[in-house]
């Protein structure tokens, strides 16, 4: 996916989903390569200069029916910057499971 100056330089808002407190702070996105539509939040971490989105696939299955492991397989991370002066979009896709370590607890 590579860094962009923008979370809109890779993905389009769908714009019927969003709910706004200044910026768009959840609602779906439209991933411009693949098509693929994501539900996001985004959450600021220093004022104007700092923000986690976390993207997770848009999906019609229910959390019993396997929802946890679709998302956790797919996850998109971005974390927009503009501490430096301008701005750096570092989006980071987790999209195996061996990149998660299992919660289980041991069994004898």
């Amino acid at each position: 996916m590579g860094v962009w100056k923008d979370v809109t330089d890779g993905f389009d808002f769908a714009e019927e989903t969003l709910e706004y407190v200044d910026t768009p702070i959840a609602g779906e996105m439209i991933l411009r390569e693949t098509g693929e539509r994501f539900n996001f939040d985004c959450v600021m971490i220093v004022k104007d200069l700092l923000w986690h989105w976390t993207l997770t696939p848009s999906t019609q299955v229910l959390p019993r029916e396997g929802l946890a492991k679709i998302a956790r397989e797919n996850t998109i991370s971005i974390l927009e910057d503009r501490r430096q002066g301008f701005p750096c979009v570092t989006p980071v896709r987790f999209s195996r499971q061996e990149d998660f370590v299992d919660q289980k607890a041991p069994t004898e």
